[in-house]
């Protein structure tokens, strides 16, 4: 799709993070996985030097509790749904982070982890659907009288 107007548009590149300057206090943000335009209600940070973060761990990184809070703390408005997060607020920010490679090797067990949990998660929606299809099957032969139901002594 083409814009009929890119002006007051900016140019982005792989890897730089990417901030609505409206919603970061929401965690509006990510590490652009290529090069594009966004518009002016946004903020591109670039790595200098290069390859200082993991493009995966940075955005991870940004959009933690703690620096959301800080976002929200620090951003100018009169209202939450009007609060501004600007270049100079970023700038002003203490980013903690471990070596490249340490954040690598993270993002690594992260991404195991989470691709265990995701298999988990959908080997236990499969046994739903059949506990579901069953559930369905006995009464529908319960009802149609291809199983006997015993009945129930009542204690009088």
């Amino acid at each position: 799709m083409i814009a009929e107007d890119y002006s007051g548009s900016k140019t982005c590149q792989k890897n730089d993070l990417v901030m609505n300057i409206m919603w970061a206090w929401m965690g509006a943000m990510g590490v652009s996985d290529r090069p594009g335009i966004v518009s002016s209600a946004y903020s591109i940070f670039r790595q200098t030097p290069l390859e200082t973060f993991n493009p995966i761990y940075l955005e991870w990184l940004m959009k933690t509790v703690g620096y959301i809070e800080h976002y929200n703390k620090v951003s100018t408005g009169l209202h939450s749904s009007r609060l501004r997060f600007y270049s100079r607020m970023f700038f002003d920010m203490e980013i903690g982070y471990p070596s490249r490679n340490e954040q690598d090797e993270i993002v690594t067990h992260i991404e195991k982890q989470s691709f265990k949990i995701d298999e988990a998660v959908e080997l236990q929606k499969k046994q739903i659907e059949k506990l579901k299809e069953y559930k369905t099957t006995l009464i529908n032969s319960a009802v149609t009288g291809k199983i006997k139901v015993p009945e129930l002594m009542v204690d009088r």
